[in-house]
């Protein structure tokens, strides 16, 4: 059995039906993806794409997922 630690280009866009936007941080030790998916007449939606949170992560990256959430909420008028 083989575990596949690399995911190809296109390959979160085609199974979740979203476009890369920009990697969040190109220098930071945990990658973060940003992909979303906002066409008239539907709901907004953010997938980010990152390392596994039960993995050794760095300090900065759920303070860093925070702020993308947060900026994807006001973007989109979103509140809870």
């Amino acid at each position: 059995m083989s575990i596949r630690l690399v995911t190809y280009p296109g390959e979160v866009c085609e199974l979740f039906n979203v476009k890369f936007i920009k990697l969040h941080d190109s220098k930071a030790k945990d990658k973060i993806w940003i992909h979303m998916q906002n066409e008239s007449g539907t709901k907004p939606k953010l997938l980010i794409h990152t390392r596994q949170l039960t993995n050794r992560i760095t300090a900065e990256l759920i303070p860093n997922i925070s702020e993308i959430v947060g900026e994807f909420m006001k973007t989109n008028s979103i509140e809870l």
